[in-house]
């Protein structure tokens, strides 16, 4: 199996570059086959023999007319100068229609002459993929089939009428005039600039999620010829050496091979109290490193790292369509053709019946511009477009335009505790302090020995404490216990956990909400503190944000039940579950899912079964797992648990954008295609292009709104 990956462009839509995908897959040669319309970039397998970018370019040009460039990663892009090419063709066409309104008025062969001109100059496309449908025997019953045979067809009857009557028909006065020549022109104008806005908005869209991935990326220290590189962790490979110190984040999965420190790895196993790692340990990719230094051997590379997994992901959100979408991509294969012979039955009927030809002819086509499906398939999409671009702004990532419906139909939310509704550090909750000793010296001794130590907690310690420290003449980390230290008055203390404690022959009560620390003497225990991890600054605003939608709110955490008790009465939620293993969650969902859709909201390993197994898992994308943003269906870059309430009004949006949108489109057309057969030649074809192509304009420019709209 041959696998390459290539940056391909020049399709003018997506259902282009889905059709030339199916046409790919459908090749003996070829395994498997995915072009990925937003990033340009074109992922297949061969079976055996490996073709060229040609001879791939050639296949994809028996279904698809398109310009299409298919180019190895890496090699200069070409210059997109699409957009300014049409509206240079619009404006030639605007220049044409002032000189021949204004100065022409007199000369009519060169008015014509003029207009022909404009005519092939903004309808040449269209026509070249109409004839290259019918010449490669293509289905040709589509929008580009309509819109030319409605331009084309007006155009051929405005000359008809000169010759006629002998001079052409004007609209105005003796100032400014307007011919049926014009009107030809202007159906394929006004959808030309609907292809300019949708190219414009596409790219917006594009760029609004571009910057949310880039924000994703981390650097990396990497270790060659024995000096120290900082690099772009996209370029690491298995076998690299990095090095890595306290506050970065781990690159990629590796192995320890020198030094040591304490990694938050709450992202693995809910836990959030930092763990000791040493030389021969692995750590992960996402995870950080808050105290000390470690050098490590990549054991895999970066592309199979979250950073890299977040990249494919925006690649394929988009090739999975929400429902209306995929109705409107169904409906418009058969409302094509449907209308087609609804104009032609027309026609004949009525030019054999009630009407002239001329008038029956001329209705036809009007009905033609009328029906063409151009507001329906342009907006719908592109109202998801926007919307996902918009989430994207905003640090949301969802992974396809199908969970913009999903969202909307959610009742319960079950949630994660450790770093998806707390933050994982720590303050000071409780202080208590032994008789034997002065609170001011317990304070003072405690700090100082803490200060000693880069351990989040040894921090926390002494930011809750707020006394002035000393430097002790002697110390010693234990690691996993605590520290020790000589004071100068020669007497020896201890600062650490439980397990210290125990280490000593010293009785204490471990804390059962929290952490506990204490403070020993060399026979005694002076004293403690209690820390707790503290809430994200937006949780309980999800939480009733959610309720106040009718959304039921329930915490599944493996921490203690006392924890997580404490975490579910301040945030009010509707119930809670602890102490649980990943099995555990997996049969809990189950048994929600029976009141309904269930989104699960979490961070680490231990919740990707139960990501993958709702109807919505949504992940903490900044530091979450590898496998939890691999499995969720959105990811939240910024870790703020608010963010999950903006998915859900821009999916609110998303679906108020698209039911105007079909709702005003469809009326209109019905209202002027009525007065189209019952006015007949009476009703100009600016009208029928204004219920086209107007109606076009204005749902795209609604859909554009989703990208300004508030969430």
């Amino acid at each position: 199996m041959i696998r390459r990956v290539y940056h391909i462009s020049g399709f003018d839509c997506a259902a282009c570059a889905e059709k030339s995908e199916r046409h790919l897959q459908g090749k003996s040669c070829i395994s498997s086959a995915r072009i990925d319309f937003i990033g340009e970039r074109l992922y297949v397998e061969f079976e055996e023999k490996e073709l060229s970018p040609l001879e791939l370019k050639d296949i994809i040009a028996e279904v698809e007319s398109d310009p299409v460039e298919i180019a190895a990663l890496g090699a200069e892009k070409k210059k997109d100068h699409k957009v300014l090419f049409l509206l240079l063709r619009v404006a030639y066409c605007v220049l044409i229609f002032f000189l021949c309104g204004f100065l022409f008025k007199d000369l009519y062969w060169l008015r014509f002459g003029l207009y022909l001109s404009a005519l092939v100059v903004i309808e040449y496309d269209i026509l070249y993929k109409v004839f290259d449908n019918i010449i490669h025997l293509r289905n040709p019953l589509d929008e580009y089939l309509l819109i030319s045979l409605a331009s084309t067809g007006a155009f051929v009857l405005a000359c008809l009428k000169v010759s006629s009557e002998g001079q052409a028909r004007a609209f105005g006065n003796e100032v400014f005039q307007m011919e049926e020549h014009f009107e030809a022109i202007l159906v394929c104008l006004l959808w030309q600039v609907g292809e300019v806005l949708q190219t414009i908005a596409v790219r917006r869209s594009v760029k609004s999620i571009e910057r949310a991935v880039d924000s994703k990326d981390i650097e990396a220290l990497k270790k060659e010829n024995g000096q120290l590189v900082r690099v772009s962790a996209k370029t690491l490979e298995e076998g690299d050496v990095c090095y890595v110190n306290a506050g970065m984040a781990i690159p990629v999965d590796g192995e320890v091979v020198e030094g040591s420190g304490y990694c938050d790895t709450s992202s693995l196993t809910g836990e959030s109290v930092p763990v000791f790692v040493a030389s021969g340990e692995t750590v992960y990719s996402g995870t950080l490193l808050r105290q000390g230094e470690i050098t490590l051997v990549a054991k895999k590379d970066f592309a199979s790292s979250s950073s890299a997994k977040i990249h494919d992901l925006v690649s394929e959100s988009l090739e999975k369509k929400g429902k209306a979408e995929r109705f409107i991509t169904s409906f418009a294969r058969v409302y094509t053709p449907v209308v087609f012979l609804i104009a032609i039955a027309y026609i004949l009927i009525a030019g054999f019946t009630f009407a002239s030809w001329r008038n029956a002819i001329y209705s036809g086509l009007e009905i033609m511009v009328i029906s063409c499906p151009c507001a329906l398939v342009i907006s719908v999409p592109l109202a998801y477009f926007a919307s996902l671009g918009k989430a994207s702004s905003k640090g949301i990532l969802i992974k396809g335009a199908s969970f913009l419906d999903e969202l909307l139909r959610v009742k319960t939310l079950v949630t994660d505790k450790t770093g998806t509704l707390t933050k994982g550090s720590f303050s000071m909750t409780e202080l208590v302090v032994d008789p034997s000793i002065d609170e001011e010296a317990f304070k003072r001794i405690f700090a100082s020995l803490e200060s000693a130590s880069s351990h989040p907690l040894a921090k926390a310690i002494v930011s809750s404490l707020g006394v002035d420290t000393f430097v002790p003449k002697k110390f010693e980390i234990l690691p996993g216990l605590g520290i020790q230290a000589e004071l100068e008055d020669g007497k020896t203390y201890f600062a650490g956990n439980a397990k210290l404690a125990a280490s000593r022959g010293i009785d204490v009560v471990d804390s059962t909400l929290g952490v506990r620390l204490f403070l020993f003497s060399e026979s005694s225990c002076l004293g403690y503190v209690t820390l707790e991890d503290q809430l994200k600054e937006n949780s309980k605003n999800m939480v009733k944000s959610l309720q106040k939608r009718g959304i039921f709110t329930k915490i599944y955490s493996g921490d203690s039940a006392s924890n997580v008790e404490k975490v579910a009465q301040d945030l009010g939620v509707d119930g809670y579950r602890a102490e649980l293993l990943p099995g555990d969650k997996l049969t809990l969902l189950e048994q929600e899912e029976s009141s309904g859709p269930v989104l699960f909201l979490g961070d680490g390993v231990n919740d990707a079964p139960a990501l993958a197994r709702a109807d919505i898992g949504v992940a903490m994308g900044a530091l979450g797992a590898d496998l939890a943003i691999e499995e969720a269906d959105i990811l939240l870059l910024n870790d703020d648990p608010a963010s999950l309430v903006d998915a859900m009004n821009v999916a609110k949006n998303n679906r108020r954008a698209i039911i105007v949108n079909v709702g005003f489109a469809l009326l209109v057309k019905a209202a002027v295609m009525v007065l189209a057969m019952v006015f007949g030649e009476s009703l100009p074809m600016e009208v029928a292009v204004l219920a086209d192509t107007g109606v076009s304009v204005i749902c795209i420019l609604n859909s554009l709104l989703l990208l300004r709209r508030k969430a």
